[in-house]
């Protein structure tokens, strides 16, 4: 390999580094934002739904938090995803767990945001949910690479 191809190599890892550095960032901001707008809460999306749908309030609460458990559980795993990118790309140890690591702290940050505001809960169990769906994401992946990857 020639030197130039290394400090090509190189230049690309910082420029893949600082666009994960901003996607990371506006993740946190998205979702620190996100726990303390009333108009990201269940309540809200739930009377959206009865007000243009001809659906019970009951119905439209089901439907409204499965989805947004569900956005949560896929939501988690892409940040789970982008964290063990991240990670490797600093050639840390154990990317993977690091990623987990940091899943784990963000959705536990978000949770304790949520439980700071007055119409919003912080429970632990979506804190799990988060958590599980990083590790069922980043798991597939990682089984289902072929080059062993971090």
């Amino acid at each position: 390999m020639y030197f130039h191809d290394v400090l090509n190599a190189r230049k690309a890892r910082y420029v893949y580094l600082a666009v994960l550095t901003a996607i990371i960032l506006f993740v946190l901001f998205f979702l620190f934002h996100a726990s303390e707008d009333p108009h990201y809460g269940g309540g809200f999306w739930t009377q959206w739904v009865t007000s243009h749908f001809y659906i019970s309030h009951h119905h439209a609460a089901i439907i409204v938090n499965d989805l947004r458990k569900t956005l949560h559980f896929i939501g988690y795993g892409c940040i789970g995803l982008i964290l063990w990118l991240y990670f490797y790309l600093w050639r840390i140890l154990n990317p993977l767990v690091w990623g987990l690591l940091g899943v784990l702290v963000i959705a536990s940050l978000d949770e304790y945001f949520q439980s700071l505001t007055t119409f919003r809960f912080g429970k632990p169990e979506d804190v799990l949910l988060d958590f599980v769906g990083a590790v069922f994401i980043t798991g597939t992946i990682k089984m289902l690479s072929k080059k062993r990857i971090g």
